[in-house]
């Protein structure tokens, strides 16, 4: 095993916001704490375009959380949204989303060394296992699409 980590925040899979990414991003907003955990992160992002239906969002949220600005809002939904990961049930089913900040710096390869693997449920934990021997200074690399969405 390369890393087991559980999530600086998640939710379940059962949206209040439309998708699983608006709901990481109102409850990061809605704990002080957490959001300044989640600033101190400096997690990079995909550049997002935002529909209509995220826009929306945006504004309903932006009113329950009046210190924030709209493009701060826009920024941690791109950095959400860029770096969830769902974590499974004992039957493989996804059955909520979070942020590892670990394992999501881990980098994406179509021939990975690592396989992505759900621990348990209740804690949310994910792991990375070694799928091959791993040489000194290589990237851990995995398939991101290999785990459920």
């Amino acid at each position: 095993m390369i890393i087991a980590e559980r999530p600086l925040v998640a939710v379940l899979d059962n949206p209040q916001f439309d998708n699983y990414a608006w709901d990481l991003v109102a409850k990061i907003l809605s704990d002080k704490g957490l959001k300044q955990r989640y600033c101190a992160l400096g997690l990079k992002c995909t550049k997002w375009d935002m529909d209509s239906r995220d826009l929306s969002l945006e504004r309903r949220i932006s009113k329950r959380h009046s210190g924030c600005t709209r493009e701060f809002i826009r920024s941690v939904f791109s950095v959400v949204a860029t770096n969830n990961i769902g974590y499974q049930d004992s039957n493989g089913e996804c059955v909520g989303h979070g942020i590892y900040p670990i394992l999501s710096r881990a980098n994406h390869s179509c021939n990975p060394n690592a396989i992505y693997a759900s621990g348990d449920t209740t804690t949310k934990e994910v792991r990375l296992i070694a799928s091959r021997a791993i040489e000194a200074g290589e990237s851990i690399t995995w398939n991101y699409p290999g785990f459920a969405e």
